[in-house]
């Protein structure tokens, strides 16, 4: 389908185009929020363009845009210049939805023509559109740079959840996993892994083993990014509660860098009663009589405070919540560490 002088409504033109999305990289360029006048019939549509193609729009203001239609992939960058002797351009870039990706007037401060740059993180038809500032006649020539090709991920060198090198690469983009307008996005599943030494205040610590060993239900679930504020939840699968509390509620928030999260306690979930701290080791497992006088046995441990890498194609926590015993320091005692990884 194309946008033409005049083209259905705005509303018939969503319901056939699937939203798409991208992020604009820093520059000159700036995100915008849609202009109301955006609209399909207020655009003509003058064909398409194609990577490496440099083509002339002459302009009047009716309608008030013109456009030129484009495909791209996930993780391409686009680039574009619109340039005038006549005229002083505005130019922007849409999804096949017309909300505005990015939109730029003047490139700089020597100069009215334009430059929009974006790299596209879904698969789709997008639009260059263009106006006169002051909606004027002029001529424009629109320059569509050769495409730069998506940059594969790094390979890691291990897949060990304990070792830095499972997990480099980039600050996450957080906006970039996002659907136009949702508020949570799933960036994998998450399984707490665990390993163990024997150590004492004399000969130290043995080598690292793995463990199944835990003293509550082995943390898994959905890492998720939510909004509102900004922020990494892990959603663990028993997140559940007896009292209707939503599950993200029931996860543990951890507070987002560049490139980092640290989290609070790591809770798991129960259906009856909602949430309580992930702990390891245990230490000592001892009878307990509440104040009610109802008894139940009581595991101690320590709390897993993750925190670590939140990058562009992988996610790293870790914690190390055990060591000597407080009130017995030079007592052997049995060392933790957890570790979550996570690839997107």
């Amino acid at each position: 389908m194309k946008l033409k002088a005049a083209l259905p409504a705005s509303a018939l033109l969503l319901s056939l185009f699937a939203a798409t999305g991208c992020t604009a990289e820093t520059g000159t360029d700036e995100l915008v929020e849609d202009e109301s006048d955006l609209s399909a019939s207020r655009i003509q549509q003058l064909g398409t363009i194609a990577p490496g193609e440099t083509k002339t729009a002459s302009y009047t203001s009716s309608p008030l845009y013109r456009s030129f239609a484009f495909t791209a992939k996930k993780g391409t960058t686009v680039d574009f210049w619109v340039r005038s002797s006549t005229g002083d351009a505005v130019a922007y870039i849409l999804r096949s939805s017309l909300s505005t990706v990015v939109r730029n007037d003047d490139a700089d401060a020597t100069t009215r023509d334009a430059h929009v740059k974006a790299k596209i993180t879904a698969d789709g038809t997008y639009y260059l559109v263009l106006k006169e500032a002051k909606s004027k006649a002029a001529t424009f020539t629109v320059s569509f740079a050769p495409l730069v090709p998506p940059v594969d991920p790094p390979q890691p060198s291990t897949s060990d959840p304990f070792d830095a090198a499972s997990c480099t690469g980039a600050p996450l983009d957080f906006v970039s996993k996002f659907a136009p307008g949702a508020t949570e996005a799933v960036l994998g599943t998450y399984q707490i892994v665990l390993r163990k030494r024997q150590c004492n205040s004399t000969t130290g610590c043995t080598a690292w083993q793995s463990t199944t060993e835990h003293a509550g239900p082995s943390g898994h679930g959905k890492a998720t990014l939510a909004i509102n504020p900004n922020r990494l939840v892990l959603v663990g699968d028993e997140a559940s509660s007896a009292y209707g509390t939503p599950a993200i509620k029931l996860g543990t928030d951890c507070v987002l860098g560049s490139g980092t999260a640290s989290c609070n306690d790591y809770y798991v979930t129960q259906t009856a009663h909602g949430a309580w701290p992930f702990l390891v080791g245990p230490r000592d497992r001892h009878y307990r009589v509440g104040l009610d006088g109802v008894g139940s046995y009581h595991i101690d441990g320590d709390n897993v405070k993750l925190a670590g890498a939140l990058l562009d194609h992988c996610m790293r926590l870790t914690a190390h919540p055990t060591g000597p015993d407080e009130i017995y320091p030079n007592a052997p005692y049995n060392d933790f560490e957890a570790a979550i990884l996570v690839r997107y």
